[in-house]
């Protein structure tokens, strides 16, 4: 008997009205010596080229700094922490006048991470801070611009030991410590600030009057500080993300808390007044999401670390009014698992990151994308065009394409356990007599299978019982 695949996975884009041929795809999958683990924050893109830092891996296993096309090509590792340098970067790179700036975790002078810049063609390295402990330690997000200074917080370090909010040009000089994170005004914040005219807002991840971080807003120049909201476990708990400024109020999730405990996505007035728990996630819709939210029209995009169908995290959307939450796209593992980061929206399409999962382990870069067009429907990979028999099956299974243009001379497919693990990897040839897949020797359970077309692009995907 013949068993059709449904779309195993399905995308919703709002900011277009319709994409058509939109798809899913991995666009690198790191290896350790490419990278591996990225951590906060978001991809950095610029035309037709991508910037990201990687936490570990690369040389000297420290992380790196790359580039590479939009598309996934010519990937160049412009830049590799040695300790020395900086070790452990999380969070976003900013791209400014050709240069990128960024903050590393540990390493650096004082051994507790430095802010540096750096061209994008890997020339002109810059440690422009070294943290010390008394100016700072251990940064965990991303740096912000406003004119000629930059913004930034650190998790530890200062006098009380839990971070503080601090400002330098862009040149490195002026360096200043605008604030001291202690007890009620927050501590150990991991995300980046938001700078709007002479305000700064941020979150802590702890601290506050309930010691379950907070949100905050002070002045550019470190004074009239004021706590907008202590989290308190009911109203959402430990924000690891950043905040975003829409329509004069502030919307933001947190990893914890709220009503199932596994996190929440809120928004208050920059008053302080106004909050109001716009989502709870149950863990079959997402739970313990780490990044930020980022915004198309009147809806707002974000990743959850995990729950979803296969628990290892997912893609949704939510109107700006708390309604109309949807799964985007569940993450499995082969495409990525367990992302700790921030979608990035450019041209159309959306990039982002998975810390774990991916053909070695490491994590992944993806992309989705697609055309406009008028009306409203869901996006979907082209599971659909292929059938699989049987399916469950005993690990002998025959693929067959659904439509004579899916057809090719050479057509690449992979199947990948839970895990990420690459199990079997073969070729399509007359595909229209069908490929016979054997994973008998494998253990019961579920496996995704991956056809590559002779140019690299993704054309189906889909999943494989085993009894």
């Amino acid at each position: 008997m013949k068993i059709i695949l449904l779309p195993l996975f399905t995308f919703t884009f709002s900011l277009f009205t319709n994409l058509c041929g939109a798809q899913y795809k991995v666009i690198l999958n790191f290896n350790d010596t490419n990278g591996g683990y990225p951590y906060l924050g978001g991809v950095t893109v610029s035309g037709s080229k991508v910037y990201r830092m990687t936490g570990q891996g690369g040389i000297y296993g420290n992380g790196c700094v790359f580039s590479m096309d939009t598309n996934g090509s010519n990937y160049k590792d412009i830049l590799d922490f040695n300790g020395t340098n900086g070790a452990n970067p999380s969070g976003s790179l900013l791209l400014s006048n050709g240069n990128l700036y960024g903050m590393t975790t540990y390493g650096g002078g004082g051994a507790k991470g430095c802010i540096f810049t750096i061209d994008t063609d890997g020339s002109g390295y810059k440690d422009l801070v070294d943290f010390n402990s008394f100016n700072g330690a251990r940064p965990y997000g991303s740096l912000t611009r406003s004119g000629n200074k930059l913004y930034g917080m650190t998790s530890y370090g200062g006098t009380s030991g839990t971070g503080v909010i601090f400002s330098l040009d862009t040149d490195g000089s002026k360096y200043k410590v605008l604030l001291n994170l202690f007890g009620n005004s927050g501590s150990n914040p991991n995300g980046e600030v938001l700078v709007s005219g002479k305000k700064i807002y941020g979150m802590t991840f702890a601290g506050g009057t309930m010691a379950y971080g907070n949100v905050f807003s002070m002045d550019t120049n470190g004074t009239a500080f004021k706590n907008l909201i202590s989290f308190n476990g009911v109203n959402g708990s430990f924000p690891d993300g950043d905040l975003t400024f829409i329509g004069g109020r502030l919307y933001g999730m947190t990893e914890q808390g709220g009503i199932n405990a596994v996190g929440n996505i809120f928004c208050i007035d920059t008053s302080g007044t106004g909050f109001k728990d716009l989502y709870d996630f149950n863990f079959t819709d997402g739970a313990y999401p780490y990044g930020s939210l980022i915004q198309s029209g009147n809806l707002l995009y974000g990743m959850t670390t995990q729950g979803g169908l296969n628990s290892d995290g997912l893609i949704f959307s939510i109107d700006t009014s708390g309604s109309g939450y949807t799964d985007l796209w569940d993450f499995n593992g082969a495409n990525g698992s367990t992302p700790y980061g921030t979608l990035t929206l450019s041209d159309n399409v959306f990039y982002g990151m998975a810390y774990y999962g991916g053909t070695a382990g490491y994590g992944v870069i993806f992309r989705s994308d697609g055309s406009v067009e008028t009306g409203s429907n869901k996006l979907s990979v082209v599971s659909d065009q292929w059938s699989v028999y049987p399916n469950p099956g005993n690990g002998i299974f025959t693929i067959l394409p659904g439509h004579p243009e899916l057809v090719s001379t050479s057509l690449d497919i992979a199947v990948y356990n839970v895990f990420g693990e690459k199990v079997t990897v073969g070729m399509l040839k007359q595909v229209q007599h069908g490929c016979i897949i054997d994973i008998s020797s494998q253990p019961a359970g579920i496996y995704f299978y991956r056809i590559i077309s002779e140019g690299g692009q993704l054309i189906g995907d889909g999943k494989l019982i085993k009894e």
